[in-house]
């Protein structure tokens, strides 16, 4: 099954609403009004935040991995990793607002998509206690994986603005409808 097939099915699985319902219901609880409304919705920057913010814990991990490639770096690495999480937090926060206006079968690939980068941030602090922990290459390798988790939710969060959202894709007309055909 290709990755589009896949991001189809999950569109599909009406099971995932009994834990996305809920879930909806508490963050729209939470950010959906007031001043949190009003900073993590993005209208102040004429787009949603949450694409904008991304780019700090995704470029500090990504970094992070190049500078690992090289001994003499590793402890820049280490901090990368550490400001990668940090950068989560806005990054997450952003996205669980966007997440809860979006239809069921988007929230339904938006709460894998953000189940991914959940996992990504547990396998990226806990690389970070390794490395501080006396363990760099237990660490590194939880780096490495952190990323890999990060790259599923990225492609996740990338097929729900191309596709799920209907937005102008950069696909050729070609393509489009096989992308229509999987799209939610």
């Amino acid at each position: 099954m290709g990755l589009s097939a896949w991001t189809g099915k999950l569109a599909g699985d009406a099971r995932l609403d009994r834990v996305a319902d809920p879930l909806r219901a508490r963050v729209r609880r939470v950010l959906g009004s007031g001043p949190a409304d009003a900073v993590l919705s993005g209208r102040w920057l004429g787009h949603p935040l949450h694409p904008a913010v991304i780019h700090l814990p995704v470029g500090a991990w990504l970094s992070g991995a190049v500078l690992d490639l090289s001994p003499r770096h590793r402890a820049a690495a280490t901090l990368l990793t550490g400001v990668g999480l940090a950068g989560a937090v806005p990054s997450a926060l952003a996205g669980w607002h966007d997440w809860a206006a979006l239809s069921r079968p988007q929230r339904r690939v938006g709460l894998v998509h953000a189940g991914s980068n959940l996992l990504a941030v547990a396998l990226y602090g806990a690389s970070l206690a390794a490395r501080r922990g006396g363990a760099p290459g237990v660490g590194r390798g939880l780096s490495v994986a952190g990323l890999c988790a990060a790259g599923v939710g990225a492609y996740l969060g990338g097929h729900l603005s191309y596709h799920g959202r209907h937005l102008t894709s950069p696909h050729p007309a070609s393509d489009r409808a096989d992308a229509d055909a999987v799209s939610i």
